[in-house]
C-alpha cells in the first residue's frame, strides 16, 4: 500500500477509537443511536468498548494494575558487581577528562 493509504487508515482508526470513547462516555449520545441503549442486557460495540471487551473474542481485557506480589514470595539475591574490585572506580569518581 502506498504511504497515503497508511495515513488514511491510521486517521480512520484514530477517529473510530475517539468516537467510541465519546459515545461510551456520554449516555445521551449513545441513546441517540438506538432506543435500548440504557437496558442492562444491551450489547453493542459502544458498550463492549466501554467495558473493555474485545467483540471478536468476547474476552475481557485486563484493565487493572498488575499485581506486584512476586517480590514478597521470592526474596531477591543481593546485587553483585559486574567487574572485579581492581577494575571499579572509587565512589564519586568518573572517567578522566581528556
Amino acid at each position: 500500500m502506498p504511504v497515503p493509504a497508511f495515513r488514511w487508515t491510521a486517521l480512520f482508526c484514530a477517529l473510530a477509537v475517539w468516537g467510541l470513547g465519546l459515545l461510551a462516555a456520554s449516555p445521551q449520545l449513545h441513546a441517540s443511536l438506538h432506543h435500548d441503549a440504557g437496558q442492562a442486557d444491551h450489547e453493542c460495540v459502544v458498550t463492549l468498548f466501554s467495558h473493555g471487551v474485545n467483540p471478536d473474542t468476547g474476552v475481557l481485557t485486563n484493565l487493572g494494575a498488575p499485581q506486584l506480589s512476586v517480590a514478597a514470595h521470592y526474596p531477591l539475591a543481593p546485587a553483585r558487581p559486574a567487574s572485579d574490585a581492581h577494575l571499579r572506580l572509587p565512589p564519586a569518581c568518573g572517567p578522566p577528562l581528556r
